[in-house]
């Protein structure tokens, strides 16, 4: 069953704009930048998927390219709080088709058949997981990766070894 948010944006605004409103309904001290800030790839291409990381308090967009081979598929990144643009993760080579935040870790799905995790922190790759057909959803939990891929599989992978964060063992 969907449900529909009355969220409080102007009718010409984008995607970006309603899921940012989104979160500021969760979260009221959640500042936005001006309301009328917009944030562009600049190049070729378009979004396929953003995701807030709140552990950072980055937007991340995962793209597609215009198809050219010196402009691979990646992820663009801005500040939140500021609209400020952060940088690019690249590694992906074909279109970044989702995204999942979880812990210190940003994980992306692609259409070339690997996730992969980014260390947010340091903003490099830190891990590939090869799917059985091109990716179109991941899930993440403190142990645990999921991949939708194209074929209708899901696989899981135990990330109790990735940088998340976890609560700390009760001490005696």
């Amino acid at each position: 069953m969907a449900v529909s948010l009355g969220l409080p944006v102007k009718p010409r605004e984008g995607l970006l704009h309603r899921l940012v409103a989104a979160e500021r309904l969760c979260d009221p001290s959640f500042p936005l930048p001006e309301p009328s800030s917009r944030w562009q790839t600049l190049e070729g291409g378009g979004i396929w998927c953003v995701e807030y990381h709140p552990f950072s308090g980055l937007i991340f967009a995962g793209l597609w390219g215009p198809g050219h081979p010196d402009m691979p598929d990646h992820i663009k990144c801005w500040d939140a709080h500021t609209g400020e643009f952060c940088g690019s993760l690249y590694g992906h080579f074909f279109d970044v088709k989702c995204l999942r935040a979880c812990g210190r870790l940003l994980y992306s799905g692609s259409y070339d058949g690997t996730a992969r995790s980014w260390d947010v922190s340091s903003m490099t790759m830190h891990r590939i997981y090869v799917a059985d057909s091109p990716v179109q959803a991941v899930e993440a939990t403190n142990t645990r990766l999921f991949v939708g891929s194209e074929n209708g599989c899901i696989k899981a992978w135990d990330t109790s070894d990735e940088w998340v964060d976890r609560p700390a063992a009760a001490s005696r």
